[in-house]
């Protein structure tokens, strides 16, 4: 009896998961994303705490150490698919 009910609910998470990883990466890869992270900075600019305590340079990084890990399991889990289904 619990089950449809428990199924509805995963499905909603993992949507929701979905989102978020779609919001992370629009948020991150857009121009204002780029900006707050900081990724237009000279290398001068970067080391001058002046200037890098405006931007959000951690999260930035953050971020985006994120998307490569998603897009790294996704892919693992594509190759090992692939080869367990061969």
């Amino acid at each position: 009896m619990y089950r449809h009910y428990i199924s509805r609910v995963n499905k909603l998470i993992q949507l929701y998961g979905a989102y978020i990883l779609v919001m992370t990466h629009i948020y991150r890869l857009d121009e204002p994303g780029k900006m707050c992270s900081g990724d237009y900075l000279t290398e001068a600019e970067r080391h001058d705490p002046a200037v890098t305590s405006s931007y959000l340079i951690e999260t930035g990084r953050l971020f985006y150490i994120y998307m490569v890990c998603i897009w790294v399991i996704a892919g693992a889990a594509c190759v090992f698919g692939s080869v367990m289904c061969y």
